[in-house]
């Protein structure tokens, strides 16, 4: 029994990544009805330009697959991401998002064979639950509008409990701007990791209270202090139902001035992205993009583990829906 199952986890990873294959049909499908679709009317032009808007009371629907991304290549570099968002306009200028990933690992087949028996199994499952699953819920707040102002600008705060059980307070910064069928954003992400000192101070008070011992733990990984994040994209309307443009995301800054850095340095994130409208209100967005690394720093983030900042291909779609 413990076997089928691990094969069955074995065979759904391994065609996990069929899901951007699957998209692309998807879109050559629909170029037909694409036609009755207007780009103009999908806000969400890039893959890493977060806090879009709609009209009031819209309710925006995505599934997010993912290779090559931050996450994956700390933890595996053949892992695979998918992840589902939810946003909810409660007007043109604010906006609530909720985001849940899972990331799916690669396994040998000799590692799986170690798996005897269904109380291995469920351990194995226990642990890859407690490593493989994130969350996250952002606010963004339209603060500054083109049609007022000379740009848009938008400020967003929210919270994310990571895939490996830290929690992150993070904040956004967007200025975006349109001239016609061209259009511009650049976006700051920044992220606030609690350290383990809050919690090991809570946890050595606790034991005091109790008159316990704390015990030995094993070695945990360390974040930075704070991770900084830049985006920067542009798109042309090309047809009344896509989006041509390119984007590029400087991950990690801190690695320039830091000799210790979680994720291992710096790196230059750059490519392609399209963006198709279709079937009236669904949209896709597809990116591939060459990993740059800038910087090569100790990394911290996974224990004894070696400097995955190195170049490499990462690849992300959505396909998604908007319910007006």
């Amino acid at each position: 029994m413990g076997h089928f199952i691990m094969g069955q986890a074995t065979r759904l990873r391994s065609i996990m990544p069929l899901g951007l294959v699957a998209l692309g049909v998807v879109i050559f499908v629909s170029l037909g009805a694409a036609r009755e679709a207007r780009a103009e009317n999908q806000q969400d032009y890039y893959m890493y330009q977060y806090g879009g808007f709609g009209e009031a009371g819209d309710l925006t629907l995505e599934t997010e697959s993912a290779f090559g991304t931050r996450e994956t290549r700390l933890l595996d570099e053949d892992a695979f991401e998918q992840a589902i968002r939810a946003r909810v306009s409660g007007t043109r200028w604010l906006s609530i998002e909720g985001w849940a990933g899972m990331i799916f690992r690669s396994e040998d087949d000799d590692e799986a064979a170690e798996v005897v028996d269904a109380e291995d199994v469920e351990e194995a499952e226990d642990e890859e639950s407690n490593t493989d699953a994130a969350f996250a819920v952002d606010l963004y707040a339209r603060v500054l509008n083109q049609e007022r102002q000379a740009v848009n600008l938008s400020l967003g705060a929210g919270y994310l409990y990571d895939y490996q059980q830290t929690s992150i307070p993070r904040f956004h910064v967007k200025v975006d701007r349109e001239w016609g069928k061209l259009d511009a954003a650049f976006s700051v992400l920044g992220e606030i990791p609690l350290g383990e000192d809050e919690e090991e101070e809570e946890a050595e008070a606790q034991a005091g209270v109790n008159g316990l011992e704390e015990e030995d733990e094993e070695e945990e990984g360390e974040y930075d202090e704070i991770d900084l994040v830049l985006s920067a994209g542009a798109s042309y309307q090309v047809a009344d139902w896509s989006r041509l443009g390119a984007e590029a995301e400087m991950e990690d800054m801190e690695g320039f001035w830091e000799d210790d850095e979680a994720e291992g340095g710096a790196k230059l994130l750059l490519g392609p992205t399209a963006t198709f409208a279709f079937l009236d209100n669904a949209h896709a967005r597809v990116n591939v993009a060459g990993i740059i690394p800038l910087t090569s720093n100790d990394q911290t983030r996974v224990p004894g583990d070696q400097n995955t900042n190195k170049s490499g291909v990462m690849a992300r779609a959505a396909l998604g829906y908007t319910f007006r």
